[in-house]
C-alpha cells in the first residue's frame, strides 16, 4: 500500500523534481504579474468587517472571527497589506501543489501530458485567481479545503494516526473561517471509516466518531463565546437571517395562522407584522437574490428597524436578537410547510448553484478610513482598478461554466454506471467517491443553507471536480492513447 515516506520519495524524484521546480518558478512569476496588474486588494462590503475586528481586536456578530485572527496573524508578519496578498498566495500555491501531487501519486498518473492540463485549469482558473487578492476568507477556505482533502484521501491508503490529527485541525479552521464548514463532518467521518474498515469494529467507530465530537465541542464553543458577547445563545444571528429569507416564500401561506402557533411574544409580533406586509414582496426570486437580507427597504430590515426603535438598543443588538427571532419563526414555518419549501425555495435553490456568476472587479472602489490608515498604513483617499480583464474573461468563463457542468454529470453517471461490487477494494475508487461524496454534500447543503448569488459559493469544489472528472476519464484517455500511436 501507498504511504506518506513512499510519497516524499516520490517528490524527490527528477521528473516531480522538475516539474515541481518549473511550477513554482512559474507560479511566483504569475503572482508577481498579477499583482503588478492589481496593486492592491479587491474589496467587499464584509471586507471592512473583518478589518476592523482585527484592527480593534473586538467580537463581530456577523461573521465568525477566524478570518479576522487570520489578518492579525500577517499584520504580525508584516503591517503592509501587500503582505496579506503574498501569504495568501503562497497558502494557495503550496495547498494546491500539494493536494495536486497527492492526487497524482495516489491514482498513478503517469501522463505528464493530463497533469499539466490539470495544473492550468487549476492555477489559472479566474475565479481561483481573483480571490487571491480579495479582502474575503474566500481563498484562505479554499485552500484549506484542498489541505482537508488531500488529508482525507491520504487516510483512505494510511493510516497514520498524524493524518487523522492535520485533518481534524483542519477541519477546526474551515470551522472557525465559517460555520459551512461544519458540512464537511460527514466527509471527515467517511474517510476515517474506510480508512480503519479493517481494525477492530469499536476503535473504526470510535474515531469515527472524532470529528463528530470535535463538531460538537466547536459549535458549544462557538455558542458560548457569541452568548459572551451578546447575550443572545445562539451559534450565530446570521444564520437566523438567512434561514428566514429563505423560509420567506412560505410568509404568504402563513398569514392565516393563529398567533398561538408561535410560542413566544417575539414570534407573535412578527407573525403580526408579516400579515400586513404584501405578498407580493415574498417571492421565490427575492429569497434567491437576498434582497431581503440586504436592501434597508425589504420587509427583514424594516422589521429590525421597527424592534430596534420599540426596545431603544442599538443597530447590532437589535440584528442579533431579531436574528434569533428569525432563526425560531422561520424554522416553525419550514417544519409546518416542508413540501412547500421544497417546491418553491429548494429546488430553485438547488438550480441556481449552476449558474454562470459573473466576476465585476472594475466595480468595487475602495475609500480609506481610519482603520486602513492605522493599521495598514494606506495614505491614498480611494483607489480604484483599472485593469479590467476579469470582466473581459468572463464571456469565456459563461462558455466553460456549461462545458464543465456537463462534463461533471456525464462523469457522474459514468462514475456510478462503471461502479461493481468489487470497486469498493479499489483504493482509487475510494479516493474518487470520497471527492464525489464531499461535492455532493456541498451542492446539497448549500442549496439548502443559500441560494447561489455569485460565483464565490462554488469555489471550494472546482479543484476535488476536476479531480474526480480525470480520475473517471482516465480509462478512457488510456484505451484511446495506443490507437492513436497505431494509426
Amino acid at each position: 500500500m501507498k504511504n506518506f515516506p513512499q510519497f516524499i520519495s516520490y517528490l524527490r524524484e527528477k521528473e516531480q523534481k522538475r516539474e515541481l521546480i518549473i511550477l513554482s518558478i512559474l507560479l511566483s512569476i504569475l503572482g508577481i504579474v498579477y499583482y503588478q496588474l492589481y496593486p492592491f486588494p479587491f474589496l467587499y462590503p464584509d471586507s471592512a468587517t473583518y478589518v476592523f475586528s482585527a484592527y480593534k481586536d473586538m467580537f463581530t456578530p456577523y461573521r465568525p472571527m477566524g478570518y479576522s485572527h487570520y489578518l492579525q496573524l500577517v499584520h504580525a508578519l508584516s503591517g503592509s497589506i501587500s503582505a496579506l496578498f503574498v501569504v495568501t498566495y503562497i497558502i494557495h500555491m503550496v495547498a494546491s501543489l500539494f493536494f495536486l501531487y497527492s492526487f497524482k501519486y495516489l491514482i498513478g498518473l503517469r501522463n505528464r501530458y493530463i497533469f499539466y492540463v490539470l495544473c492550468l485549469f487549476v492555477f489559472l482558473s479566474p475565479t481561483i485567481l481573483f480571490s487571491t487578492n480579495y479582502l474575503m476568507s474566500d481563498c484562505l477556505f479554499n485552500s484549506l479545503t484542498m489541505l482537508f482533502l488531500a488529508t482525507a484521501i491520504w487516510l483512505i491508503y494510511s493510516r497514520n494516526f498524524i493524518f487523522i490529527l492535520i485533518h481534524l485541525f483542519t477541519l477546526y479552521i474551515l470551522y472557525n473561517l465559517r460555520y459551512s464548514g461544519m458540512f464537511y463532518v460527514p466527509v471527515s467521518m467517511c474517510a476515517i471509516f474506510i480508512s480503519y474498515q479493517k481494525q477492530n469494529k469499536l476503535m473504526q467507530i470510535g474515531l469515527m466518531c472524532l470529528p463528530l465530537v470535535l463538531f460538537f465541542f466547536m459549535q458549544d464553543a462557538a455558542r458560548k463565546n457569541y452568548k459572551k458577547n451578546t447575550s443572545v445563545n445562539i451559534t450565530s444571528a446570521f444564520s437566523g437571517w438567512q434561514l428566514m429569507n429563505n423560509a420567506s416564500v412560505l410568509i404568504p401561506e402563513t398569514k392565516h395562522l393563529p398567533s398561538s402557533t408561535f410560542d413566544t411574544q417575539k414570534e407573535k409580533l412578527l407573525h403580526d407584522y408579516f400579515k400586513q406586509v404584501p405578498d407580493s414582496l415574498f417571492t421565490t426570486q427575492s429569497a434567491l437574490t437576498t434582497d431581503l437580507m440586504w436592501n434597508n427597504d425589504s420587509p427583514l430590515k424594516i422589521f429590525n428597524a421597527y424592534y430596534m426603535h420599540i426596545n431603544t438598543i442599538n443597530y447590532g443588538m437589535a440584528w442579533v436578537q431579531v436574528g434569533d427571532v428569525y432563526s425560531d419563526y422561520a424554522k416553525k414555518i419550514i417544519f409546518k410547510y416542508p413540501f412547500s419549501f421544497l417546491h418553491k425555495f429548494v429546488i430553485p435553490s438547488f438550480l441556481s448553484f449552476f449558474q454562470f456568476k459573473e466576476i465585476v472587479e472594475e466595480h468595487i472602489e475602495f475609500k480609506n478610513e481610519e482603520m486602513y490608515r492605522e493599521y495598514y498604513g494606506i495614505q491614498m483617499d480611494t483607489f480604484v482598478h483599472t485593469p479590467d480583464y476579469f470582466t473581459r474573461f468572463n464571456p469565456v468563463r459563461h462558455i466553460f461554466n456549461y462545458i464543465y457542468w456537463i462534463l461533471f454529470t456525464l462523469s457522474v453517471v459514468c462514475f456510478i454506471s462503471t461502479t461493481r461490487k468489487a470497486s469498493w477494494n479499489d483504493h482509487s475508487w475510494r479516493l474518487a467517491f470520497l471527492l464525489l461524496l464531499f461535492i455532493l454534500i456541498y451542492i446539497g447543503v448549500s442549496a439548502l443553507a443559500s441560494p447561489n448569488t455569485t460565483w464565490r459559493y462554488a469555489l471550494p469544489i472546482y479543484v476535488p471536480s476536476l479531480f474526480f472528472m480525470v480520475y473517471v476519464a482516465l480509462p478512457f484517455l488510456e484505451k484511446w492513447k495506443p490507437r492513436k500511436q497505431e494509426s
